[in-house]
């Protein structure tokens, strides 16, 4: 016990000084996720500028809440950097209703288009009664991307892949390989 609390010591962020605005920025957001999940990151940087955090410093305090955990802000993605997520839980439910869904899971194998992801969103929102994913379309497919639960297949446009779903056993194939037993592919995954 006394090398995990080592260890917990030596963790980033642990015993930092923080300004006292870092803390009642940080309180303003948690009043802001009692009504909303995620905001503009124009709303996150006037939240900033009443505490005296402008530019570089409220982006600092970003960063730093978004390693803890405390939000999702992506400033280096071009789609996710103009919003700040609050509600962690709202980005699990919009992924997972993706992957939840009987004809992706089932029948697509995991395969599924834009326009699949847009309808599971939509039919969640008429299910709970609220325009809980509504104009973060694009947002939510670009999570699942950034947290690779999903990939872009080459070919259309808005055509997605999530590996996790294939099925374990190898298809029927026909063809044979061409250049003998003695080829071995390696897989890296940057995740991994």
């Amino acid at each position: 016990i006394q090398m995990i609390h080592s260890w917990l010591g030596k963790l980033p962020h642990i015993g930092d000084t923080l300004p006292n605005s870092w803390a009642k920025v940080r309180s303003d957001l948690e009043e802001q996720r009692r009504s909303k999940s995620f905001i503009s990151i124009e709303q996150f940087l006037k939240i900033c500028a009443d505490h005296g955090e402008i530019d570089e410093a409220a982006l600092r305090l970003s960063q730093y809440l978004h390693d803890l955990g405390f939000l999702l802000h992506f400033q280096d993605d071009p789609v996710l950097k103009h919003m700040v997520i609050l509600d962690n839980n709202w980005a699990t439910e919009g992924v997972y209703a993706v992957l939840d869904d009987p004809l992706v899971k089932q029948q697509q194998k995991g395969k599924f288009s834009r326009n699949d992801a847009i309808r599971i969103w939509d039919s969640k929102e008429a299910e709970k009664g609220l325009a809980i994913f509504k104009g973060k379309h694009d947002e939510l497919l670009q999570l699942m991307i950034k947290f690779e639960i999903c990939y872009p297949l080459a070919g259309p446009p808005g055509v997605y892949i999530a590996p996790q779903m294939l099925p374990a056993a190898e298809p029927e194939t026909s063809t044979t390989w061409p250049y003998g037993e003695g080829i071995q592919v390696i897989f890296r995954y940057a995740f991994m």
